[in-house]
């Protein structure tokens, strides 16, 4: 046969689901790609991502994790509690790969964070442990506060108990806990209004998903 009839086969594409709230081309989803990138994966070349949700709201997580299943992904990777217990939800087949700030035995996404069972493995950051201690370096950069001011969300799957976590340690410290819902990004246009009545010498966001995606226009709004 002629060499130029022996065309090389175009590689078979992968396709890898993102589900979470976040933008790909954005820390810390981004690494996701430049991992894949360093492990000689490129997008569009030999896989195909299917994107997380950029700008959106946590009820639309259980929607994406479906269509990642509908639409076949061989891997699903998770940013955040919410979306975790999504997939979790949508697919036992799929291996998916999470990116937590929380205990996932607790949570039940796991029995055991050795030898995780079933399809979920991945990573666990412990953020929410420490939510005490930032409220500890709140009170050192402004040891007059009295009132403190909490952005969470009540939507999200771990938050109310990382809200208790940190008014225990406000309480050990004399500070007034003021907390104020962010549910959704429609809630931010209310945020001015929130903040001017909480009366509060110093703000603390509890990390979440949506609040990352959207931390210029949360700085914009607080400054």
């Amino acid at each position: 046969m002629p060499f130029s009839l022996r065309a090389q086969q175009p590689a078979r594409l992968r396709r890898v689901a993102i589900v979470g709230i976040g933008d790909l081309e954005k820390f810390p989803l981004s690494s996701v790609v430049k991992g894949m990138r360093e492990l000689g994966y490129h997008d569009g070349r030999n896989v195909e991502y299917f994107r997380p949700i950029a700008r959106g709201s946590y009820e639309d997580l259980a929607g994406l994790a479906t269509a990642a299943v509908n639409r076949q992904a061989e891997v699903i990777v998770t940013y955040g509690s919410t979306a975790t217990a999504a997939v979790k939800a949508a697919t036992r087949d799929i291996p998916i790969v999470m990116l937590l700030g929380v205990d996932p035995v607790r949570l039940g996404f796991v029995g055991n964070l050795a030898r995780p069972e079933g399809n979920i493995t991945g990573i666990v950051t412990g953020t929410r442990l420490l939510a005490a201690k930032q409220v500890e370096l709140v009170k050192d950069a402004v040891p007059g506060a009295r009132r403190l001011a909490v952005l969470w969300s009540a939507t999200s799957a771990t938050q109310a108990d990382t809200l208790k976590i940190v008014e225990a340690a406000a309480t050990r410290l004399g500070l007034v806990v003021v907390p104020i819902e962010v549910n959704r990004p429609d809630d931010l246009k209310t945020l001015s209004t929130a903040l001017s009545k909480a009366r509060a010498d110093v703000l603390l966001t509890i990390g979440t998903a949506m609040l990352t995606a959207r931390r210029d226009e949360v700085v914009g709004i607080v400054a």
